[in-house]
């Protein structure tokens, strides 16, 4: 049997310390039961959906609580849309299918329109290279961090700032080592999937651990990602970089 990390049990309030502003979605690891994770801030429910894989089921896995199906979702979570965003997960990684990409979450507005975390499908072990990516449908951005850990718990964090045209993500921390230049203005996503790239798509799933998840609606600051980061290692026992 697994041994699982076990976050704090307590609710988040003002004195954890995440920046608050912009903030429109969390899901927390406490804030589930046996079919779907509460968001405390939006109020919105990631719900599971049945195991369609062809290479099994029983990937997701809560606080530590295995979840006998394949991937959470919450279809037309957002109205408003972004001008500017940052998504933010923490995780842990298991497994991912041979030869496939392990997507820990994507905000997508449609097939062909996906902004996602993902590992790449080279790096089997859990250790290589940690992606966030944007495609239009036409031009793909890309923002890579090399030799990250997955195998222990972590947070990843992705920004999309269109005033400076960039696209970019952090690992613990690290930030990407290419900064991809993007032009355009973040559609209006239909659905935010944690756990694979896509409703009722095989394969390209991960089996993880998810602890947190955050949507900002606004691109927080170095200084902001950094001191979300220290608030993960201090719930989650994770290490974060300078």
């Amino acid at each position: 049997m697994r041994r699982r990390l076990q976050p704090s049990s307590r609710g988040i309030g003002p004195s954890d310390s995440y920046v608050a502003d912009g903030l429109v979605h969390m899901w927390d690891a406490a804030s589930h039961d046996d079919d779907s994770w509460t968001d405390t801030v939006g109020g919105l429910r990631l719900s599971i959906e049945g195991a369609r894989y062809n290479w099994g089921d029983d990937f997701i896995h809560v606080n530590g609580a295995d979840i006998p199906y394949t991937y959470l979702y919450t279809p037309y979570f957002s109205g408003s849309g972004f001008d500017g965003h940052t998504i933010q997960v923490v995780a842990r990684w298991y497994r991912t299918a041979a030869d496939q990409w392990g997507r820990f979450i994507s905000l997508r507005s449609g097939v062909n329109d996906p902004c996602e975390i993902l590992i790449d499908k080279a790096a089997t072990s859990g250790v290589g290279r940690l992606r966030f990516e944007y495609f239009d449908g036409a031009k793909l951005a890309d923002a890579d961090v090399e030799g990250a850990d997955m195998t222990k718990p972590f947070t990843a964090t992705s920004v999309l700032n269109p005033s400076t045209s960039s696209w970019y993500g952090y690992f613990n921390g690290v930030k990407s080592s290419v900064v991809d230049g993007v032009d355009y203005t973040w559609p209006y996503p239909s659905n935010l999937v944690v756990g694979s790239n896509e409703l009722w798509y095989t394969n390209c799933g991960v089996e993880a651990d998810f602890y947190s998840v955050r949507i900002y609606s606004r691109a927080l600051s170095e200084d902001e990602i950094m001191r979300n980061n220290r608030v993960d290692a201090a719930r989650f026992g994770i290490g974060v970089g300078a």
